[in-house]
């Protein structure tokens, strides 16, 4: 029994519209078909493969433009951050102009903060990441700071800031390693970084791979 079955991918669609093109053109006419029907071949494949180029190239496009925010963010955010320790400890900055630049001036609760610890990541092939950890005594009204790092030469930047033991990265590149970090901040005290995880590195299971990095 003859059967006829279309590719359910795009690109196994476009390779069958072709080959059907080709094989009325080179056997419509003897089996009785006019040029109506060699048209209309054509065009099924020549217009679904345009949209599948456009949407392809589009694809390409964006994952570029992604890649070249997050580079320009690890830019931006070493220069301002520079800048700022500068601030912190210029004589002349009160903490009025502290303050003016974002910088946190309050004084430090008690008990001391503590690193976070058990850091985890469960990255996704849609360009997330979803990061956990172990809020390790610190007490409520803890802010936790995440920190980022493109690749194995980048530089920890700042990156986002949350009250939970969690935060979800919709910024990950699937295939564009990335670490994470954590440092606990309440007041003026922050803690050092706790152990790193790093995401999309090549090794592994899962999506491009997740190791544990100390």
């Amino acid at each position: 029994m003859s059967e006829f079955v279309i590719p359910a991918s795009d690109t196994g669609a476009d390779a069958l519209f072709l080959q059907f093109k080709n094989a009325m053109a080179a056997h419509g006419t003897g089996l009785g078909y006019d040029a109506v029907a060699i048209d209309d071949t054509i065009a099924a494949y020549t217009d679904f493969h345009a949209d599948l180029t456009t949407v392809t190239n589009t694809k390409a496009a964006a994952r570029a433009a992604v890649k070249s925010k997050e580079e320009q963010r690890v830019t931006s955010s070493t220069i301002v951050r520079a800048y700022a320790q500068q601030i912190k400890n210029n004589p002349l900055a009160t903490n009025a102009i502290k303050t003016a630049f974002g910088i946190n001036v309050t004084t430090s609760a008690t008990p001391p903060v503590t690193v976070p610890s058990s850091l985890s990541a469960a990255p996704s092939a849609a360009g997330s990441c979803l990061i956990r950890w172990n809020k390790n005594g610190n007490i409520s009204g803890t802010v936790y700071l995440i920190e980022t790092k493109i690749g194995d030469t980048g530089e920890w930047t700042f990156s986002a800031t949350s009250t939970k033991a969690s935060y979800k990265d919709t910024a990950a590149t699937p295939g564009v390693q990335k670490s994470y970090r954590v440092r606990a901040q309440r007041g003026s005290a922050t803690s050092e970084p706790c152990s790193s995880v790093t995401i999309y590195n090549g090794e592994g299971e899962g999506f491009g791979g997740l190791q544990v990095a100390a």
